[in-house]
């Protein structure tokens, strides 16, 4: 059955969730060992996000399936903290105002296991601007 969980990393996201097996095809909502695509989370994006990942730990999935993921991981729902605790991060630094560079690096220090760090370049970028150059 579909669940509709409002804002991810884009507008309206869906779940997928299937009861009788207590799996959640989670899309967008929940990443599995790669940097999520934080390009269209300003402005509450990172709150709506939060109340996404709260929908789908509400359902008591046993398995949690990314839409983004390091294929080498498993179907884990422990997924759906540790997406909450990346946004966390995000959140708390770029309350410090940093340039996308400093936002890029500590992002990557804190979570350097996490593949695609194109992707967090990218969301740092639309999130703090261009960097000057020289």
């Amino acid at each position: 059955m579909p669940v509709e969980v409002g804002h991810s990393d884009g507008d309206d996201t869906t779940v997928l969730w299937v009861p009788s097996l207590k799996l959640a095809v989670a899309g967008d909502v929940v990443y599995n060992g790669v940097h999520p695509a934080l390009s269209d989370s300003a402005g509450g994006g990172l709150e709506a996000w939060r109340r996404a990942l709260d929908q789908v730990e509400a359902l008591g999935p046993e398995f949690v399936v990314a839409g983004h993921k390091d294929p080498a991981r498993p179907d884990d729902p422990a997924d759906i903290g540790r997406t909450r605790r990346y946004l966390d991060d995000a959140d708390r630094l770029l309350q410090g105002s940093p340039t996308p560079m400093e936002f890029f690096a500590k992002m990557q220090g804190l979570h350097p296991e996490r593949i695609n760090p194109g992707i967090l370049w990218f969301g740092a970028l639309s999130l703090l601007g261009a960097e000057p150059t020289p």
